[in-house]
């Protein structure tokens, strides 16, 4: 079953200013006139000739640098963006420090009369993007400010490395190429000068976001990657050990830049040549049906429901969101399936007020909200009000997450306006609203899958989708920790504690992501469901592999006081209170035995 079929035009908050940027790239560098006049048979190269014609550069000598006017300009462009940061946003320093912003500032000031308008404007990006907060940033990358060109070419960072996915006819042969050098700096380090410029909650962010700056050859420059403003050369390695330079010239924006660019599965022009070796009907779900906000469908090999969530909008085509829910839950109870699997990967957010009858929907069926029926796939795209969707599923749920970490940190800001400033016309977006879970104190950088499912550039070529391969496997085979029940059950607590190691060892995760806390949820929910002698089973387990966890040893004692083991019981409440005196829970139980804490 598909539900919503097209995108509703609806514009999405945040998504307005960067059409007009798009716009303002169109019209300055005339493309509309030179580019698509040029037919699809011009190179880039002849058309970055036009656009140096079209847009005049940014001052180039030292007395226009030092012009009074100018840096007047400047000088009250910087305060403009300082102040509207301090007087908007609810806690500017919340991830950094007040002092340094002030210092950056004033760097940037002390160099206007030497420096061109493309570095100011990328140093005002820096300034902005070291408070940490990733919906408050600001974008000085416009044509006028001396960023006229854009590569045709598209380098997507993998945990495998940077790989180019598309490319421009010019350069359809180095499609597929790792990339190990950018100008003379190895790609990490490169990577690393973007992600100063790039406002991000998270490391996460910053890869998603690293795609389309690495295609404006002028803010490699300004960050001091690359010499030249219109054009860059690459170390790429096409196979392994062999490796070769070359040489991208600038040119016209492509199609759609550079809103469609921001996506994390950016939709290539027709003439470009894309890494991916498969046709768009066998793509992954979750890059198939691009054009809708969401839908679901049944899996009939499996019978799970699938739940794609691209956008976190209140219209798809001609349905509203409590249409999709009232269908989506007839579907859940009507069929009853194994599980609910809820896609948030690529989903930069929207409008956070159509979640919560999602997720009280959810929490409302208990025969769905469970270990091992309830799945979330997330990744560096999960941003936004899809990753407030990701929080509730976390908070509120027993969902098990799988995937990579999240574009978004759990306590983070948003509802962001965007805003010209005064004398350049940069978008400047500043947070009002904190989004905040129901733990303050919560300083995650991201939500961290259970399930680790690093992105690959072979995974992502060929298309094949290890995330809901994870979910589906821990369907056929049982989630981790009703699997490691069942072992104890049936081989005894060496047994499950060797099942609970060969499934570390077949999963294992570069975010140091803790299975013991599965076993722990696991047995409070089984605690819950009056389930007193399998949570014992699996407490005895959780005991044996981390001797020094209180809560592992407080749960068994509680299982051990309900199935009638008050001996059992007293042991292990003595000894939570052994590794945790502060315990409050463990000691008021001892008291209900008789026993003094």
């Amino acid at each position: 079953m598909i539900v919503a079929t097209r995108l509703s035009p609806s514009p999405r908050r945040g998504v307005a200013p960067i059409r007009r940027l798009s716009l303002l790239w169109l019209a300055i560098t005339g493309l509309a006139l030179s580019g698509l006049a040029a037919g699809p048979g011009r190179g880039f190269a002849q058309g970055h000739t036009d656009t140096r014609r079209v847009v005049s550069s940014t001052p180039a000598t030292a007395a226009a640098l030092a012009d009074t006017a100018r840096v007047r300009r400047w000088r009250e462009e910087v305060r403009a963006i300082t102040q509207r940061v301090r007087h908007q946003h609810p806690r500017p320093f919340a991830f950094s420090s007040e002092a340094a912003f002030d210092s950056s500032a004033r760097a940037i000031e002390a160099r206007i009369a030497t420096s061109d308008d493309a570095r100011l404007a990328v140093e005002c990006m820096r300034m902005v993007a070291a408070l940490g907060d990733a919906h408050t940033q600001v974008i000085g990358t416009l044509p006028p400010l001396g960023f006229t060109t854009v590569l045709p070419i598209v380098m997507r960072p993998f945990e495998d490395g940077l790989y180019v996915t598309a490319a421009g006819p010019e350069y359809a042969a180095w499609v597929g190429s790792k990339v190990t050098r950018i100008g003379e700096l190895a790609t990490d380090d490169a990577l690393a000068r973007v992600a100063s410029a790039t406002s991000a909650d998270n490391r996460y962010t910053q890869l998603d976001r690293a795609p389309l700056f690495l295609m404006m050859p002028a803010l490699l420059q300004a960050l001091g990657v690359v010499p030249d403003r219109d054009r860059v050369s690459l170390e790429i390695e096409r196979a392994p050990g062999k490796r070769e330079r070359i040489v991208v010239i600038g040119g016209p924006p492509p199609e759609g830049f550079p809103f469609a660019f921001l996506e994390t599965e950016p939709p290539i022009p027709a003439a470009w040549t894309s890494a991916r070796r498969v046709t768009a009907n066998a793509l992954p779900r979750c890059d198939q049906r691009p054009e809708s906000a969401w839908w679901f469908e049944v899996l009939p090999d499996s019978r799970a429901v699938y739940l794609r969530l691209r956008r976190i909008e209140p219209i798809s085509g001609d349905l509203a969101y409590f249409e999709l829910y009232r269908r989506l839950f007839a579907v859940l109870d009507s069929l009853k399936p194994s599980a609910l699997i809820v896609d948030l990967r690529h989903d930069h957010g929207g409008n956070n007020t159509i979640l919560d009858p999602l997720i009280r929907g959810i929490i409302a069926r208990p025969w769905l909200d469970r270990q091992g029926a309830l799945f979330a796939l997330i990744d560096r795209g999960t941003f936004s009000a899809a990753m407030n969707a990701a929080v509730f599923l976390d908070e509120r749920t027993r969902a098990l997450f799988i995937g990579e970490p999240t574009g978004g940190r759990v306590n983070h800001y948003g509802d962001a306006p965007e805003r010209d400033t005064p004398n350049f016309g940069m978008m400047l977006q500043v947070s009002t609203v904190p989004w905040t879970s129901r733990f303050p104190n919560d300083d995650r950088a991201w939500i961290a899958p259970e399930h680790a499912v690093p992105s690959t550039f072979a995974d992502w070529r060929e298309a094949k989708d290890r995330a809901l391969d994870s979910a589906l496997e821990a369907l056929r085979e049982g989630a981790l920790s009703p699997r490691v029940l069942a072992s104890a059950k049936r081989s005894g607590t060496e047994a499950a504690q060797a099942t609970f190691e060969a499934w570390r060892a077949a999963h294992p995760s570069p975010w140091e992501t803790d299975p013991h806390g599965d076993l722990a949820g696991y047995c409070a929910d089984l605690i819950e469901a009056g389930e007193w002698r399998d949570a014992a089973v699996l407490g005895e387990v959780m005991v044996a592999l981390d001797p020094r966890s209180s809560i592992s040893w407080r749960l068994l004692g509680e299982a051990a006081a309900a199935n009638g083991n008050r001996a059992r019981a007293v042991e292990c409440l003595k000894k939570t209170l052994e590794i945790n005196p502060r315990a409050q829970v463990a000691a008021m139980m001892l008291r209900r035995l008789g026993e003094k804490p």
